[in-house]
């Protein structure tokens, strides 16, 4: 017998950092990144501005949600897209949160791995970056 070794997956690291409180912190540094997107948050302005619903007579007599709805029928996946792509950029780019989510899910990883020690190795590099891999096509639940 082995002992007690088992393999660690991409369920552990993430429920390990949800009880730590890593992933409400990546989660927050990743909002608030997304919020000083001003280039988004113009392209967004514009796209509402331009849209049909707003520019068709009567529009200013429509109710303010029926307004917004009629806006999101017209415009609202093509703006889910762009804040997508925009999230997963942050996510995914070395100068949004690539790297300290890498290092996060690392040192996550190597406290499953060895809970008793304090100075943890290399030796456990390969592993990990597989389970990021996983995390990352598994497109981790942002909200």
């Amino acid at each position: 017998g082995g002992g007690g070794w088992r393999r660690i997956g991409p369920e552990d690291v993430i429920s390990k950092m949800k009880d730590d409180g890593d992933f409400d912190r990546l989660r927050i540094k990743i909002i608030r990144k997304f919020k000083e997107n001003e280039k988004l948050r113009s392209d967004i302005a514009s796209l509402v501005k331009q849209s049909a619903v707003i520019n068709r007579p009567g529009a200013e007599a429509m109710k303010p949600r029926q307004l917004s709805d009629a806006i999101h029928q017209e415009i609202g996946e093509k703006i889910m897209s762009q804040i997508s792509d925009s999230l997963w950029s942050i996510i995914r780019s070395p100068e949004g949160m690539k790297t300290e989510i890498t290092e996060t899910v690392q040192s996550v990883y190597d406290q499953l791995l060895n809970p008793n020690d304090n100075h943890v190795g290399e030796s456990s590099l390969q592993d990990s970056s597989s389970i990021q891999k996983e995390i990352q096509n598994r497109g981790t639940e942002i909200n």
